[in-house]
């Protein structure tokens, strides 16, 4: 498999315009097409629809998308293992999401990485992917919201997630649950379950995100409100956290899941020391 056949893809999927892709990866709108048609050969299967105006996938196409992220990372996982360049003892792929790793794991890898015993390569993905990430081989261990209920995993539990409602300072003395602008970040199918069943149809929502840095910067900006981990009030002065019988915390597990076939045990369980709060 030509790997730039499923940058291409990938990267028509994220424009959808063969033009758009072609000035991304620096070759001609016509060589982009050309690679398409050579994957769809391959695969013996049409991934894309195409129009004068539009392209579209098509269900084969939905469905390849996962398998191509997963194949790329693989082999970036792989170059990463067996590069002679890199003079360290151990080498780790590790994949959460990007509000985990700031918000919670961030202080924790700061000294392994100032002792360079341990080279990471840390990753960010949505949590539906992670699952996948670290099934498949891709990486050798994910952080995530949910348990991985996969034959050949092993798991344990990393500490206890507590989330809080976040207003501003200047909002919370005329907060209103039904009027304060609502930012939803997705900490998981638990938590989003956890909302609809808590507040109903009550909430105004304003944004939707993966990412709980931007959904900070958005509640400062409009005065809004989102769920945050607690101890964002140390980090972030203008920010304040409802805490009543209308503004219910949050807590959720957290889990680290890894193959149990993995050649890395020793050195994960010994990460994971250091993460485990």
């Amino acid at each position: 498999m030509d790997l730039d056949l499923l940058k291409t893809f990938l990267e028509v999927v994220k424009t959808r315009h063969f033009g758009k892709a072609a000035d991304t990866l620096c070759i001609t709108q016509s060589a982009v097409s050309a690679r398409i048609r050579q994957l769809e050969s391959q695969l013996n299967v049409r991934l894309f629809d195409r129009t004068t105006k539009n392209v579209h996938l098509t269900p084969e196409g939905e469905r390849f998308i996962n398998h191509a992220e997963t194949i790329l990372m693989a082999w970036k996982s792989a170059c990463f293992d067996v590069n002679p360049s890199i003079e360290h003892q151990q080498q780790l792929s590790l994949a959460t999401t990007a509000s985990l790793w700031h918000y919670v794991f961030l202080p924790d890898l700061i000294p392994v990485v100032e002792q360079q015993q341990i080279l990471l390569n840390v990753l960010s993905y949505s949590s539906e992917d992670l699952s996948r990430l670290v099934f498949h081989g891709a990486v050798d261990l994910i952080i995530s919201y949910d348990a991985v209920h996969e034959t050949g995993i092993s798991q344990q539990v990393l500490g206890n997630l507590t989330l809080k409602l976040f207003t501003t300072k200047r909002q919370a003395a005329k907060f209103d649950i039904g009027q304060t602008p609502y930012v939803h970040v997705d900490w998981g199918a638990v938590f989003n379950v956890f909302v609809n069943k808590t507040y109903s149809d009550q909430l105004q929502v304003a944004m939707q995100t993966n990412n709980a840095q931007t959904a900070e910067k958005i509640i400062e900006a409009i005065d809004g409100m989102a769920y945050l981990p607690s101890h964002v009030a140390e980090m972030n002065p203008e920010l304040v956290a409802l805490e009543g019988k209308y503004t219910p915390v949050f807590r959720r597990k957290i889990f680290a899941s890894y193959s149990v076939d993995s050649t890395k045990t020793a050195e994960l369980k010994g990460l994971l020391q250091l993460l485990k709060w």
